[in-house]
């Protein structure tokens, strides 16, 4: 798991930092997508998996308060009752430090 998620974050660091690049690298593989929209998917992810106030941790680290949030609302949607806790599905302990 843990190399798997090494690799992984690799990739979206690279794309993080070179948005354009990783977009014809992905037009590479699927020459019929949009540039652009294909850019601006890579940009919008970039926005979505950078949290400012965790810049001392590594890619991917998720807030426990962020991810108990989530819980409580799709507990709450879904009528889960509280069946589901948050040590079940949730660990930063995986990632580099």
């Amino acid at each position: 798991m843990r190399a798997f998620l090494a690799s992984a974050y690799r990739g979206y660091d690279f794309a993080r930092s070179n948005p354009e690049q990783a977009a014809e690298i992905i037009l590479k593989m699927y020459p019929t997508l949009d540039a652009q929209v294909a850019l601006e998917q890579i940009r919008g992810t970039n926005d979505l998996i950078t949290d400012k106030g965790l810049a001392d941790k590594p890619l991917g680290h998720l807030r426990e308060d962020r991810m108990a949030s989530s819980l409580a609302f799709v507990d709450k949607a879904f009528d889960m009752k509280g069946k589901v806790k948050l040590q079940d599905i949730f660990t930063n302990e995986f990632l580099g430090k």
